[in-house]
């Protein structure tokens, strides 16, 4: 019986069987840069539903944000509207045969681009646009050398849940925080002052 390729590499890499480089860690100098954004964001449809729920992912991770949905989802307007710009994904490659062949005895490497690139846009004007980016390329090892390597600081069978490529996305965004919050909604809010003016009581006389 012939067993399919792509489900001899997935049962591979179920059994930790692959392992990615992570991007270096930041400065202390990088990491003070980092601050959260008063801001509700909603992610905005794309052709591939797996990219938008992987940007909401990553966008919640970074801890940023009072909240991320795709707007679908969302019962509230959100203050800004995220975007997927260009889908960032694995490299396809027949390489791994020989990882196969052996089943993962002979190791495989193979480079990947990982990271985001979107944007941000106000929902009063679209056309208000920050775009945001971070990506890197890491090497990937395929067979059983990887077991060992996912037991370094530096490997991780999934980069995305690291937190350098967690800090290294807010760090990106941080970067753009002015620009960003200039996009929030102009939101219908109550006048606290002229409800004061409003409510106020009259006074018995004396």
């Amino acid at each position: 019986m012939k067993i399919p390729i792509a489900l001899i590499l997935g049962m591979l890499m179920a059994s930790g069987c692959a392992s990615s480089r992570l991007p270096p860690p930041l400065s202390a100098t990088d990491l003070e840069q980092i601050k959260p954004l008063d801001l509700s964001v909603g992610i905005e449809p794309y052709q591939y539903p797996v990219y938008p729920d992987k940007l909401r992912n990553d966008l919640r991770n970074t801890k940023l944000f009072e909240s991320v949905e795709l707007k679908g989802k969302m019962k509230e307007r959100p203050d800004v509207i995220a975007k997927v710009e260009k889908p960032i994904y694995g490299t396809a490659s027949i390489r791994p045969c020989l990882s196969l062949i052996t089943l993962g005895i002979i190791p495989t490497t193979v480079i990947e681009q990982h990271g985001e690139v979107f944007s941000f846009c106000s929902p009063d004007d679209p056309s208000r646009i920050v775009r945001v980016e971070f990506t890197y390329e890491s090497a990937t090892k395929l067979g059983w050398l990887a077991l060992f390597l996912n037991l370094s600081p530096n490997w991780r069978i999934n980069p995305e849940s690291s937190h350098r490529y967690i800090d290294g996305l807010a760090l990106a965004i941080s970067t753009n925080a002015a620009a960003i919050n200039e996009l929030k909604a102009h939101n219908e809010r109550p006048n606290k002052a002229f409800q004061a003016i409003g409510d106020k009581s009259p006074q018995p006389e004396r």
